[in-house]
């Protein structure tokens, strides 16, 4: 659901390129809650599964959301060994596009990024997350 356009970062690529995207074979793969774009780029680091980002359909509540989701197979020629993962819920239809390369590369490291400050705050900033990973100072701060 958005608010205005600033609220999707990749607007430019859903005009021009966006599609429903098959869902005739959805399997989930546990993720956090509410994090599907960061979950897609974990599924993406771990090497099981391209990215596509649009919107995720929910029929029961009539709604469509920001979504991402993995890729595994073709989104333009779907073979029966083809699937979604999804991280979160299931949801009736996906629309978006699927990344390239250098797309999913920059979607990437913007939600690590995201992570990775997220864990600074609840470790007590950059020191104490470096601290309690066992990091010596002396490696980050030369």
């Amino acid at each position: 659901m958005l608010r205005s356009p600033e609220d999707e970062p990749d607007l430019d690529l859903l005009l021009a390129r966006g599609e429903l995207l098959w869902n005739k074979k959805i399997k989930t793969f546990p993720g956090t809650r509410n994090c599907s774009h960061e979950n897609a780029a974990c599924l993406w680091i771990m090497e099981q599964a391209n990215i596509a980002t649009g919107f995720a359909y929910d029929q029961h509540i009539d709604m469509s959301f920001q979504h991402s989701w993995g890729i595994y197979g073709e989104t333009s020629d779907p073979t029966p060994e083809d699937f979604i993962i999804e991280t979160t819920v299931k949801f009736q239809d996906y629309w978006g596009v699927e990344l390239n390369l250098p797309e999913t590369q920059r979607f990437v490291i913007s939600r690590v990024i995201l992570l990775v400050k997220k864990d600074f705050y609840k470790q007590g900033g950059l020191d104490a997350f470096v601290a309690s990973a066992g990091i010596p100072t002396t490696i980050y701060k030369s």
